[in-house]
């Protein structure tokens, strides 16, 4: 990949400003944003067949190699955005709204829009936006997230939602109003000779929006590893070279026209430009000077080859979308916006790559080959492609492997998958950044303030989205009678209501549960029968089964009779530190006569149950629970609260149950509190 051309300071320091460095500092295309540990590595793998998902993959059925070496696949999981599962949360605030761009079970999308100023023109752009949007909202899934962003936008602003917002300031973006322009203009007012603002303009708005779409990938590969997707909403790039002849003193080299010379009377016609530009009149030839000059050697010659390589290493696939209504012939056109040099150098020679139609086009088919992307160019059925885009990308895998290479070299390490399957198209992650020794060494610790851990149980609900399988673990670190400390855990999980519903479960199946220790060690593994009426199963591990201190994952799968996987991936923490109370685990009944309590790892509760939370302990303290509203508010519903021994006579079940008939569809936490020690649990009432 050629190296690009760093731009004077002058001009580089106002485009870094509008661009990537208002959030962070802008990575070099060569250098993946995204890190993974050493330990474990997630890979997303598309598998189609004709453009349609193929749905009933076997682990045994795939092989996954890093660097040509096999690798072992440790968890196996199908992700499918096409049925939803009840009424996904939709991000309140920023953070929010970043949090669930990280959840690999979400699509996530991206319109990146280019300003008018395009080179074909500007009306068939701006007047396709809006039902270009409406199209994409139309095809959206219930869990699929969408961003806008333009040139002119900050990192820090993009927002991902349900839907693409349609207002005019989200679409509508360009570059009129920036400070740049209404200095050029002064400096270079049109008459006799020609003004090179024009071209000024062109270049200028080709770097704007290349450096803010590789922004925007260095910005996406940080929020996660998994795949997401960009649609790039525009007519081309020139790919601008070196143009001398721009670059050349007008007038003879006798000053800038319209200009006052150094020490002359003050302009009096420059808007207030702020930082950016220069405010006097000894600045602004000088700053127009430079501008002038930085643009003319511009080489964006393999931008679009770098841009690609940057989007590949980051797992960000680019959908460039050229709008209907293409001029079919570019005969007497400007693709530059006209003006001097738009068309190409004086004296002869083309200013930029890509100087017609068809090669502009081609430009752009070749960024969606190189990212496995769609390029909608040239045609009328925008709203057919996006179809057959959203379709093929509607269910994949997430697969996980430790890399048999653990060498911290900060390496590049090339993943790839193969299917044993025919006519089977396969897309994965195209590889990841190995860490180097100084990223592993331990941070600094740092020392939070402190949250309301009611804020942070009812948030973290909130934003949760309930998937084909829940599942619930809740670990303990307590004392026995001897004083030891010694471990404890409950993983609950359970098939959703509306994936019982299907008839692949009307017999049953197995689920089996591997729990393995983040940093290497001996894994467990446990198999049980699922029973048609009653698709909820519990594990536990206490007594007989001490766990040290730590972090694992547990990888859960269910497999109907009928052979349909559905697996989920969790990570919990055993405690260094033992406590009295441990945490909390949910049961749930009818309010019908006769009915038991039964163990469940979904927080949803309609109006005819009532939810039990069990909380175990070793104090000997009278517990007391309460109600709380969203914010932490006391509710006037008193909980009845019951204690009993468990079974193996180690320890005691707080249980608190709290009728849900009386109480709004809403989010709701439980405060269980003995001594000084308390554990709240947020659950969910649904109509």
């Amino acid at each position: 990949m050629a190296s690009r051309q760093l731009l004077p300071a002058c001009l580089w320091f106002v485009v870094v400003a509008v661009t990537a460095a208002q959030d962070s500092p802008r990575q070099d295309p060569q250098q993946p944003t995204f890190r993974t540990t050493i330990q474990s590595v997630r890979v997303d793998l598309y598998a189609t067949r004709d453009g349609q998902p193929i749905t009933d993959l076997r682990r045994d059925e795939i092989q996954l190699l890093e660097d040509n070496v096999p690798q072992t696949i440790q968890t196996f999981e199908r992700i499918s955005f096409t049925t939803p599962n009840g009424e996904p949360a939709d991000p309140r605030t920023l953070d929010d709204s970043r949090q669930l761009a990280t959840d690999p079970r979400s699509r996530l999308f991206v319109f990146f829009l280019t300003t008018r100023n395009t080179p074909f023109g500007a009306s068939p752009l701006i007047r396709e936006r809006f039902p270009l949007a409406q199209q994409i909202n139309a095809l959206l899934g219930p869990n699929d997230l969408v961003a806008v962003m333009t040139p002119y936008m900050r990192i820090k602003d993009v927002t991902f939602d349900r839907r693409v917002p349609l207002n005019d300031a989200a679409w509508f973006a360009d570059m009129e109003n920036d400070p740049k322009i209404a200095l050029w203009n002064a400096c270079f007012p049109p008459g006799t000779g020609g003004s090179p603002v024009p071209e000024m303009r062109a270049r200028y708005q080709e770097l704007m929006t290349l450096e803010a779409l590789d922004s925007l990938i260095a910005h996406l590969g940080g929020l996660r590893d998994e795949r997401k997707h960009v649609f790039v909403v525009t007519n081309g790039f020139r790919l601008y070279r070196r143009n001398p002849m721009l670059g050349a003193r007008q007038n003879g080299g006798g000053g800038l026209p319209g200009i006052p010379r150094p020490g002359g009377p003050p302009m009096g016609v420059l808007p207030r430009l702020g930082d950016a530009v220069g405010t006097s009149s000894d600045a602004a030839p000088r700053q127009c000077e430079a501008d002038l000059l930085d643009l003319a050697s511009l080489d964006h010659s393999n931008r679009l080859d770098e841009i690609a390589e940057h989007a590949r290493r980051n797992n960000v696939t680019l959908h460039p979308i050229s709008q209907a209504g293409l001029p079919t012939s570019t005969r007497g056109r400007s693709f530059g916006g006209g003006g001097f040099g738009g068309g190409g150098a004086r004296g002869g020679g083309s200013t930029s790559r890509n100087s017609s139609r068809f090669e502009i086009e081609a430009a752009l088919r070749g960024l969606a080959e190189e990212t496995d992307g769609v390029a909608i160019v040239n045609t009328n059925n925008i709203e057919g492609n996006l179809k057959k885009m959203m379709t093929s990308t509607s269910a994949y895998y997430l697969l996980s492997y430790s890399p048999t290479n653990g060498t911290p070299d900060g390496k590049f390490r090339r993943i790839s998958v193969k299917v044993s399957r025919s006519n089977t198209r396969v897309r994965a992650r195209p590889g990841y950044v190995a860490l180097t020794p100084e990223e592993m060494r331990p941070l600094e610790p740092v020392v939070p303030s402190r949250p309301n851990p009611v804020s942070m149980a009812v948030n973290a609900l909130a934003i949760s989205r309930p998937g084909e399988l829940h599942v619930r673990p809740s670990p303990w670190m307590r004392r026995d009678s001897s004083g030891s400390s010694t471990s404890a855990l409950w993983i609950v999980a359970e098939l959703d209501p509306q994936v019982r519903s299907k008839g692949v479960w009307a017999k049953g199946g197995a689920a089996e549960m591997t729990l393995r220790p983040a940093g290497g060690g001996t894994a467990i593994t446990r198999r049980v029968e699922v029973s048609p009426a009653d698709p909820i199963i519990e594990f536990e591990f206490h007594g007989d089964t001490p766990l040290a201190p730590g972090v694992y994952s547990a990888q859960l799968e269910f497999v109907g009779r009928e052979g349909e996987p559905l697996g989920d991936f969790v990570r919990l923490t055993i405690p260094g530190e033992p406590a009295t109370l441990g945490e909390p685990v949910l049961s749930r009944r009818n309010v019908a006569p006769n009915q038991r309590f039964t163990r469940t790892a979904d927080p949803r509760f309609r109006k005819t149950e009532v939810v039990r939370i069990e909380v175990p302990t070793t104090a000997s303290e009278s517990a007391a629970a309460r109600l709380l509203d969203s914010k932490g508010g006391v509710l006037p519903i008193p909980p009845t609260l019951t204690e009993r021994a468990d079974p193996s006579g180690a320890f005691r079940w707080i249980a608190v149950d709290v009728p849900i008939s009386p109480l709004a569809p809403a989010l709701y936490a439980l405060e269980v509190r003995q001594g000084d020690v308390s554990r709240i649990t947020a659950f969910k009432v649904v109509p």
